[in-house]
């Protein structure tokens, strides 16, 4: 489970999480929910894409496997759209090993963690998203 220290140290974040298995999206929501982000759910590419428009997530956490069509598909949709295509998009898999992040990259994911991930590979994502966030907004 993600510490209070965690809520802390990161500023709110908009997080999108996509997957077909119910009990993997609350395993990933409740504790993102606890540490102050802003969490929303989705089970369909469909679901994911109606989710996008208007509430614009930094971060999108994706399984690779969805109903009506796959993750890769889901990710070329989200890189199209003005609402989505500069958030963070993390496919989590069981096969992660089968290809390179390189190869992941090309397909538009921007990391690639096993499903499920650990505390520590999802704390690493949403700090340096964190980081990133306020490294912008210093600029101003």
């Amino acid at each position: 489970m993600l510490s209070s220290a965690f809520v802390n140290d990161q500023a709110q974040l908009r997080i999108l999480l996509v997957d077909i298995d119910s009990q993997a999206l609350a395993l990933l929501e409740a504790p993102l929910r606890n540490c102050g982000h802003d969490v929303r759910v989705a089970s369909s590419r469909r679901e994911a894409l109606t989710v996008v428009y208007g509430f614009r997530p930094e971060v999108i956490f994706t399984g690779i496997t969805l109903l009506e069509s796959g993750g890769f598909e889901l990710v070329r949709n989200l890189r199209s759209l003005p609402e989505s295509k500069d958030s963070v998009i993390v496919v989590l898999t069981r096969h992660e090993a089968a290809m390179t992040p390189r190869i992941w990259a090309k397909f538009g994911f921007d990391k690639v963690l096993p499903n499920p991930p650990s505390v520590d590979e999802i704390v690493c994502v949403l700090t340096d998203v964190s980081a990133k966030r306020l490294s912008h907004l210093s600029l101003f």
